[in-house]
């Protein structure tokens, strides 16, 4: 049984303490989550709206652990980081310190985007080996003096291709060139655009 279902057999009190610290955090071999998360996000903001900053703030706290509990968090950095601006509007600068050091520790990819890139960029080149493809179309973000070079452009893996430039080694090695930009990568085929 997911967590969702638990949910809406047993609807949980978000509007006390109590009731959200109750949102049970399953452990990592129970399947199926549901997106729990987004209810008590939306519902942060009500409390915040209301006056009710404490519950806010345990929303957040609780959506976050539930996030990282997936195996890729469908929160952003964006949305984990609510909770340190919550925290930081009731005053305590010391314990928002506190979660961001916690958020960043648990996802340092947020700091330095070259790590999630670099387990995709590995994900498309094996799949390009299963294919037996040898290109790869690049994007990148535009407005970065170091990855717009790359950008909306064609590679090819080997280097043998006449017609497209050899895949740069620090896209392959090191996820990309800077730590703020999301490289993004897909398989070419030749010939189709």
């Amino acid at each position: 049984m997911g967590l969702f279902d638990r949910f809406k057999r047993k609807p949980y009190d978000l509007d006390t303490l109590a009731g959200i610290e109750a949102i049970p955090v399953p452990a990592r071999e129970e399947p199926n989550l549901d997106p729990v998360y987004y209810r008590l996000q939306r519902k942060a903001t009500e409390h915040k709206k209301n006056g009710r900053l404490d519950l806010a703030i345990a929303c957040l706290r609780k959506s976050n652990a539930l996030s990282d509990y997936e195996a890729r968090p469908p929160l952003l950095e964006k949305d984990y980081l609510r909770l340190v601006k919550y925290i930081e509007s009731s005053g305590d600068k010391d314990l928002a310190e506190q979660e961001r050091k916690k958020i960043y520790d648990r996802h340092p990819d947020f700091l330095d985007k070259r790590i999630s890139n670099k387990k995709r960029v590995r994900e498309t080149l094996d799949k390009c080996k299963s294919y037996g493809e040898d290109l790869v179309y690049i994007t990148t973000k535009k407005s970065c003096p170091l990855c717009s070079p790359y950008n909306h452009k064609t590679f090819s893996i080997s280097g043998k291709s006449k017609k497209h430039p050899k895949l740069p080694a620090k896209i392959v090695n090191e996820g990309g060139f800077c730590p703020n930009c999301i490289i993004g990568i897909s398989i070419s085929f030749d010939g189709i655009k």
